[in-house]
């Protein structure tokens, strides 16, 4: 392990340290601000690219945490505008409006932005149509549901697809009759054959 992984390996720990101190109520006053700017401080020291991009994404996660969401929101912008061909800052954001905001309007137009762009790259589609699943089962638009299902069930995978598991919670919690009965069967057998591959 280079010196570099073990510098970042102890950031990281201490930023979990820090964050649980917090969130017991063991920090002293002002600790949030500051966990902050030793983020802020860290993202301007850092020269490797990859470490500076995680630090953001922990930047705007903290930011989320204290209920700062226009600061998290414009750094999750922030990272994807410096690589517009990663989509999972916009399904980053999305999901912060889904939960943190109860905004799931303002989330849909963000995740179809951010499947516009998993579909171009190959790059989390299962995960960007999974969110829009959740944000549409949010808004009781139960065809866009039934949708998602049928762009899940076509997908395709080859090099350089990357993506998260098979994922249904958003199936399992649609009423009863809400989408069409052929189409609800064969997802719910897709997802089953799929989870037992994937454990196997």
């Amino acid at each position: 392990m280079s010196a570099e992984s073990d510098e970042q390996r102890e950031f990281e720990k201490w930023y979990r340290d820090r964050r649980r101190a917090i969130f017991r109520g063991e920090a002293e006053c002002g600790a949030e601000e500051a966990l902050l700017e030793a983020i802020r401080e860290r993202i301007r020291s850092e020269t490797n690219e990859e470490n500076r991009r995680s630090l953001n994404f922990m930047l705007s996660s903290e930011y989320e945490f204290q209920e700062r969401y226009s600061e998290a929101e414009a750094v999750l912008l922030k990272i994807y505008d410096e690589d517009p061909n990663e989509p999972f800052p916009l399904i980053s954001l999305a999901g912060q409006k889904l939960y943190a905001e109860e905004k799931p309007e303002v989330a849909m137009p963000i995740i179809d932005r951010a499947i516009v762009v998993a579909y171009r790259t190959g790059i989390f589609r299962r995960l960007a149509l999974g969110t829009k699943a959740r944000i549409a089962l949010k808004l009781e638009l139960y065809a866009d549901v039934e949708n998602v299902l049928h762009q899940l069930m076509e997908l395709k995978f080859g090099p350089g697809h990357v993506d998260c598991g098979i994922e249904r919670d958003f199936f399992d919690r649609l009423p009863a009759g809400a989408i069409n009965e052929d189409v609800a069967r064969r997802y719910d057998e897709f997802s089953s054959e799929k989870r037992k591959v994937q454990d196997s």
